[in-house]
């Protein structure tokens, strides 16, 4: 058990580890710049601030939290959202990012991510269909021509912190 224990605390030391961060690297040279050109950049700040709430609550990694984000700038900067949907897009982006980079255990149903959504002046609250979902995660993907390999900070984090 102890054995097992040092080579999970030193993954970041062995051969793959440096093939995999070399991977990144070369991959974070090509990810799209985010442009902030969205003329809803105002509404950015309280979905991402709301999703780290959510992130925190549903106990998702960091890793995921960062990809959705990504996910959302990366949405809202080639495409506007009706206003009425902008929960629903940044719901989406969490669930492809935990999907993604998550444990299958983490995913969160529909009705969880439902039970978010906040009453504003452009938002009833009603719960979102699993066909919105579905189609709100299809445009995504395509958007982003189902790219998900995107390198973020918590990525770097660990080796660089050793």
């Amino acid at each position: 058990m102890g054995h097992m224990m040092a080579i999970e605390q030193e993954w970041w030391k062995n051969k793959l580890a440096e093939d995999i961060y070399a991977t990144l690297k070369l991959k974070e040279q090509t990810i799209p710049q985010f442009h902030a050109q969205s003329s809803q950049l105002w509404i950015r700040r309280h979905l991402v601030d709301w999703l780290a709430v959510i992130v925190s609550e549903i106990g998702i990694c960091a890793t995921a939290q960062h990809l959705a984000v990504y996910l959302l700038d990366y949405f809202m900067d080639g495409l506007e959202v009706e206003l009425c949907y902008m929960h629903l897009m940044a719901l989406t982006c969490l669930l492809i990012a935990v999907k993604f980079e998550d444990h299958c255990d983490r995913i969160p149903h529909y009705n969880k991510l439902n039970s978010y959504i906040p009453v504003t002046q452009y938002n009833t609250g009603q719960p979102y269909t699993a066909r919105q979902y579905l189609n709100m995660e299809l445009n995504i993907l395509k958007f982003s021509s189902f790219e998900l390999c995107i390198p973020t900070v918590p990525n770097f984090s660990s080796i660089l912190s050793q």
